[in-house]
């Protein structure tokens, strides 16, 4: 399965090892050694999303976010979260509860973008599928 690979935000926060405060007998070269690999593994390593359709997930737009920081391939942290979920939420916080739900006018441009967006990949599914009688 082809996974999409992201791309690293480089403005994005540092993993917050400083503060972490492992003192318990660890040294300074220790401590540096570990932010050092949390820094390549931020950097270095791509992090790859994807579909979760092949799975037994009801909602389609389930994505699966993986950083390959595993023992072995395949084998990273990953989160999932839902396309559906996060326009909802969008709306959600957003809408303007004394004008019937609608969104406020600032955010409007936004989710006609993210409408427009989602249309047109709604367009490339579409010409992707085989319509009947196409082989």
């Amino acid at each position: 399965m082809k996974k999409t690979v992201g791309t690293y935000q480089k403005k994005s926060s540092r993993i917050g090892f400083h503060t972490w405060n492992i003192t318990y007998g660890l040294d300074d070269i220790l401590n540096k050694m570990i932010e050092e690999a949390m820094e390549i593994a931020t950097e270095e390593y791509q992090c790859m999303a994807w579909f979760q359709i092949e799975s037994t997930e009801t909602d389609p737009t389930i994505i699966t976010v993986e950083l390959p920081l595993g023992a072995t391939e395949d084998e990273g942290p990953r989160w999932t979260f839902s396309l559906t979920e996060l326009v909802d939420s969008f709306i959600e916080l957003n809408e303007e509860k004394e004008n019937d739900g609608m969104l406020d006018a600032e955010t409007k441009s936004h989710a006609v973008s993210l409408r427009d967006a989602l249309h047109e990949l709604a367009d490339r599914i579409d010409k992707a599928i085989p319509r009947d009688g196409d082989t």
